[in-house]
């Protein structure tokens, strides 16, 4: 199987999951100027809208997701206890509703703070709204390591790479101590250390994946 991506989109947090998995999984960078793989095929012609992340079965399906949907079917794929859904209901509820605050409290209102078009109403709007949900992911955090309890989970690696968007939203995980020290305590995960790096992105972001094209990581999610 392979997993189409781009560095830093939304794809990290697949790229963490499938390291701590172990998961059979190559991930394939696309080059979103050219629409090119690395493989050098044309991803576009396969798939126009070259949305990402994206999965490639090796029956050559090829699946568009939105990110906490990708978390959730490599998930389900994984023998691993770490990132496997928890098998009882009320556990998977939990997984469930924790990456649906993720997509829709957090990811969703990075896009116009991204953005360059965007009005100055609608940007302080966003502030405000990420401002909200981290204040109460920093609250849960102070009572706990992980936003499932004291055991990293699939939300995890979500959250985690929704955070390193925060130098270019202009906001300061510092802010938010228990958010901070949480992001910390993942960073130093070997998997997470492993996909950051081969995403460039071990010493922070890189100038050169400012979103001055208009293809914010927001909106290649």
């Amino acid at each position: 199987m392979k997993l189409f991506h781009t560095p830093a989109i939304s794809a990290l947090a697949a790229r963490i999951l499938v390291a701590e998995s172990g998961l059979p999984v190559r991930p394939v960078r696309v080059r979103l100027n050219s629409g090119l793989d690395e493989d050098g095929q044309d991803f576009r012609a396969t798939y126009p809208d070259c949305r990402l992340p994206a999965l490639w079965f090796d029956d050559e399906t090829l699946l568009d997701t939105e990110t906490d949907m990708a978390l959730a079917l490599l998930a389900r794929m994984s023998p691993h206890p770490v990132t496997a859904p928890l098998p009882d209901m009320p556990a998977f509820q939990q997984i469930r509703m924790c990456l649906k605050f993720l997509a829709h409290d957090v990811h969703v209102h990075f896009s116009p703070l991204l953005r360059l078009d965007t009005l100055a109403p609608a940007r302080s709007a966003a502030h405000e709204a990420l401002q909200r949900a981290y204040a109460q992911l920093d609250a849960m955090l102070a009572r706990q390591s992980f936003l499932l309890g004291e055991a990293f989970t699939l939300p995890d690696a979500y959250a985690f790479t929704l955070l390193t968007w925060n130098p270019l939203a202009g906001l300061d995980t510092a802010t938010w101590p228990a958010l901070a020290a949480y992001a910390g305590r993942i960073r130093q995960r070997p998997s997470v250390m492993a996909a950051l790096a081969e995403e460039g992105l071990l010493e922070g972001w890189r100038d050169d994946l400012q979103p001055y094209s208009g293809c914010d990581p927001s909106r290649r999610a």
